[in-house]
């Protein structure tokens, strides 16, 4: 409820603080043009009038409506820099739209948290903090120690750790997942439900059952996860139990971390089944081998009879003038066997 208004020596102004808080309800075309061209004395008119006639939420929310109106940046940011007195407020209804309103109002985020804080804490169902806290929020949150953005902090953690499985497995499989974002944005300690569901994921990456995500969103979600070791010696068996070979983009989504958290040196068939001839000729593939030229040496002496097909392919790319299997051919030390076969011809 609003308080009552205070006597005016001009009710027009009210008017127009009427038409501002009522919204569409309340819209006369006489008040739409005065609102278009009041001067700069009645900004602060109106902005003290404003609050007995519209919530918070109102007033930020109208920013959206009145995009066409430059005075009313004005008198919200009369009533932000002045302590006038808002009488009624519903922060949930304005949490969603955070962002935009800081965007379209040229408020700070930290002013607009500060002002919301006065509020207290909202009451936030914890299962649609998803749909009331955005992760730009969030972000935002970061910074300031106030109440409000504490409370929020802790509000998506919650959240975080009330996800199952089932949950998990179909976000991580979305092309913008809210849910990491914000994950990785509050350190969050991935739960026995995520990290199953990081596993079955990658899985079916690696069996080609779903598409292959970007990569960097991946990179961020395997930051946070622990025992790595264990969890790419199971997408190992997963490559090396395919029918067909690896496919250029799927290795250049999985090398990374098989070399860096896999023992490659220790499975015959590593060579053969994750670096095939489609592999090898391919020239972001055979950079990325390049660059962990040195885990190539143990993995080729594991691999038996395997060893001869992919020395090669390296040297028919070598023939080719392939730079990065010129480097690679010279570090693996192909080139003595091209120096003795051209000495053993020359005899």
């Amino acid at each position: 409820k609003f308080s009552s208004t205070p006597k005016r020596q001009n009710p027009f102004y009210d008017l127009l603080a009427m038409r501002i808080g009522r919204g569409s309800s309340f819209s006369y075309s006489d008040l739409n043009h005065h609102l278009k061209t009041i001067n700069d004395d009645a900004i602060e008119i109106i902005a003290k009038a404003l609050p007995y006639y519209a919530s918070l939420e109102t007033i930020l929310l109208g920013i959206f409506e009145f995009t066409s109106y430059p005075s009313y940046k004005k008198i919200v940011y009369y009533l932000f820099h002045n302590n006038i007195t808002i009488y009624d407020a519903n922060i949930l209804s304005i949490l969603p739209y955070f962002e935009k309103i800081c965007e379209q109002g040229d408020i700070e985020a930290n002013e607009l948290l500060d002002m919301l804080n006065d509020w207290g804490e909202p009451e936030i169902e914890t299962a649609e903090v998803n749909k009331i806290i955005p992760s730009y929020l969030l972000e935002q949150t970061m910074n300031n120690k106030n109440d409000l953005a504490t409370f929020l902090r802790q509000k998506t953690l919650e959240y975080l750790s009330s996800l199952d499985y089932e949950t998990w497995l179909s976000k991580f499989k979305e092309t913008i997942i809210y849910e990491v974002n914000v994950a990785i944005l509050l350190k969050f300690k991935w739960n026995t439900s995520a990290i199953e569901a990081i596993k079955d994921t990658l899985t079916q990456i690696a069996q080609e059952a779903i598409s292959i995500p970007d990569k960097s969103i991946w990179s961020d979600i395997i930051k946070k996860v622990r025992y790595k070791s264990t969890l790419f010696n199971s997408i190992l068996d997963t490559i090396l139990g395919r029918p067909n070979d690896i496919t250029p983009k799927l290795f250049l989504f999985f090398a990374d971390w098989l070399f860096d958290y896999v023992r490659l040196n220790k499975r015959q068939e590593v060579l053969r089944k994750l670096f095939p001839g489609s592999v090898l000729n391919n020239a972001e593939c055979l950079d990325l081998i390049v660059e962990k030229k040195e885990k190539m040496p143990d993995i080729i002496n594991n691999s038996g009879e395997d060893g001869s097909y992919f020395e090669d392919i390296i040297l028919e790319l070598v023939g080719n003038g392939s730079e990065p299997a010129i480097e690679l051919a010279d570090y693996l030390q192909f080139e003595k066997k091209i120096n003795k076969d051209e000495g053993d011809q020359t005899e």
